[in-house]
């Protein structure tokens, strides 16, 4: 958890979740990481939550073929990728 107003920009990358990639980054004026203003969570670069401040977010994943050549459809899983409490 980060306290709100503690840091202006941070950036976790390639972090493995679920056999997707995963990036969660913040940028407090979108002027850092040229993504835009506020939180963003990125499943194999496909954009999948947005918040413009430090807060709870959900995605959803997208489909992807796996390295064995199926299907594998997690979709359906709505999962918490980044609780961030900022009170």
């Amino acid at each position: 958890m980060i306290p709100e107003g503690t840091w202006d920009y941070f950036c976790l990358d390639n972090v493995p979740y679920h056999g997707r990639v995963m990036t969660i980054l913040y940028d407090k004026t979108g002027e850092r990481y040229g993504k835009g203003k506020g939180l963003r969570v990125f499943a194999d670069g496909h954009l999948i939550a947005i918040s413009e401040s430090l807060q709870r977010v959900r995605g959803t994943l997208p489909f992807f073929v796996s390295e064995y050549g199926g299907i594998n459809n997690q979709r359906d899983i709505p999962a918490d990728i980044v609780v961030i409490d900022g009170k």
